[in-house]
C-alpha cells in the first residue's frame, strides 16, 4: 500500500520516468532505443526494428543518423523523414531547431544533412558521411581513394571505383558533391 501511495505522488507531482532510448524532448536514440521504441517511427515493424539492433550490434552505433540507411531496409528517404524524430545524441539539437541557423549560413548543419554540394577533395568522412546515401563505411574508403589519387579526385564519376558506388547510387549522390580547385 506505502509503494502504491509512493506511485501516485509521484505521479501526481509530475515527475517522469525516462525510457530507454527516449530523450527528454521525445527524440529516439537510435543507438539505445528497444524494438519497441523503435517501432513508433513510421514505416517500422518488428523485422526493421530488430534488423536496426542486429546492426548496431554488429557494426556498432550510428555516428549521425544519416548511418542509420546502412541497414537493410532503411532508405535515406525514410531516414530524412525521420530526421527531426531521431538521433544519436540526446544533448544535440533537434534537427528542426537549428535548420533555421542554417539556412542564415553561419555552417551549422541539422544532424542527417549534408550542407548542400561539398567538395569531394576537401570533405572529412563524417561531412561525406551526412550526405543521404553515402554511410560511415563509404565515407572512409572515399578519403582513402582521395588519398591514393594524386590532387585528389579530378571528376565525381571517380567514386565508381569505391566498392558499393554503381551507376545508380551516383546518380543519387552527385548533386550533393562537387569538385573544386585546390
Amino acid at each position: 500500500m506505502r509503494t502504491l501511495a509512493v506511485f501516485a505522488f509521484l505521479l501526481f507531482a509530475g515527475v517522469a520516468f525516462a525510457e530507454v532510448g527516449v530523450c527528454p524532448d521525445g527524440r529516439i536514440n537510435i543507438n539505445e532505443a528497444p524494438a519497441g521504441v523503435l517501432t513508433r517511427l513510421k514505416g517500422v515493424g518488428d523485422k526493421k526494428a530488430d534488423a536496426i539492433i542486429a546492426d548496431r550490434g554488429t557494426n556498432g552505433p550510428f555516428a549521425n543518423v544519416a548511418a542509420l540507411s546502412r541497414v537493410k531496409g532503411v532508405g535515406d528517404k525514410s531516414v530524412e523523414k525521420w530526421a527531426a524524430q531521431i538521433t544519436t545524441d540526446c544533448a544535440a539539437p533537434a534537427a528542426a531547431a537549428i535548420a533555421p541557423a542554417t539556412a542564415a549560413g553561419d555552417g551549422v548543419v541539422p544532424e542527417g544533412k549534408a550542407p548542400g554540394p561539398i567538395d569531394l577533395n576537401a570533405a572529412t568522412a563524417e561531412q561525406l558521411a551526412a550526405v543521404p546515401g553515402i554511410g560511415p563505411k563509404t565515407a572512409e574508403a572515399i578519403v582513402a581513394l582521395r588519398a591514393t589519387k594524386n590532387g585528389g579526385f579530378k571528376s565525381v564519376d571517380e567514386l565508381t571505383e569505391v566498392k558499393g558506388i554503381g551507376d545508380a547510387k551516383l546518380a543519387k549522390i552527385r548533386a550533393s558533391l562537387v569538385i573544386n580547385a585546390q
